[in-house]
C-alpha cells in the first residue's frame, strides 16, 4: 500500500511510506537483510552486546558495504509535536501498489492555527530505560553471556511507569 502524508504548513510537502505486502515483494531491504543472516551464520563469534550487531553489519560483504550509525539516546527526537501544537493536517492519500488504481483520501483537517515556529525537543533525556520484568528477565539470561558483559546488562536502568508491549498485538 501507498501512502502520501501531506500538510497544510511547510515543514514537509509529501511523505511517501510504502507498507508492502509480507510474503508477496522483494525490495533492497529484503536482499540486504538476507546478507546479514547469511553472514551471521558464517560468523563463529557470539552476538552479546549491541556493538557486536554493529560489527557485523560492517563486515557483511554485499555490493554497497552498509554505512552504520551508532545512536544514541540523544539522537532521538519527540515529533509528536507536529500532530498535537503545530500543525494542521490536510489528510493521507492511499492506494494500493496498482498504478491504474487511483488514490483514496482520508481526511485528517484538524481546527486551530498551525505555529509558525516548530521545534523538537529530546524523546530522551538520559540513557533509554527498560521495564524491571524485562530487566530481569535479561539478568536470568547472565550465565548464557559472556561474563565481561554482565556489567553492561546489569547497568541497565529501569522505569515503574514503564510496561512490556507485545509487538505482535
Amino acid at each position: 500500500m501507498l501512502v502520501v502524508l501531506y500538510s497544510e504548513i511547510q515543514i514537509f510537502s509529501t511523505l511517501t511510506h510504502k507498507f508492502m505486502v509480507p510474503g508477496h515483494t522483494h525490495y533492497k531491504c529484503d536482499y540486504d537483510h538476507s546478507a546479514i543472516e547469511r553472514q551471521k551464520k558464517k560468523t563463529p563469534v557470539e552476538i552479546a552486546h549491541p556493538r557486536d550487531w554493529y560489527q557485523l553489519v560492517r563486515s557483511t560483504s554485499h555490493t554497497n558495504k552498509f554505512d552504520v550509525y551508532e545512536i544514541k539516546s540523544g539522537d532521538f527526537y519527540d515529533f509528536g509535536l507536529i500532530l498535537k501544537q503545530h500543525c494542521k493536517f490536510g489528510g493521507i492519500q492511499y492506494k494500493t501498489l496498482n498504478e491504474a488504481e487511483p488514490f483514496h483520501i482520508l481526511n485528517l483537517k484538524r481546527s486551530g492555527h498551525p505555529k509558525p515556529a516548530v521545534t523538537f525537543d529530546k524523546l530522551y533525556n538520559g540513557p533509554c530505560k527498560i521495564t524491571k520484568e524485562r530487566k530481569k528477565d535479561l539478568i536470568d539470561l547472565l550465565p548464557l553471556i559472556d561474563p565481561m558483559f554482565h556489567s553492561f546488562h546489569e547497568g541497565l536502568l529501569t522505569d515503574e511507569k514503564l510496561r512490556n508491549i507485545d509487538p505482535d498485538k
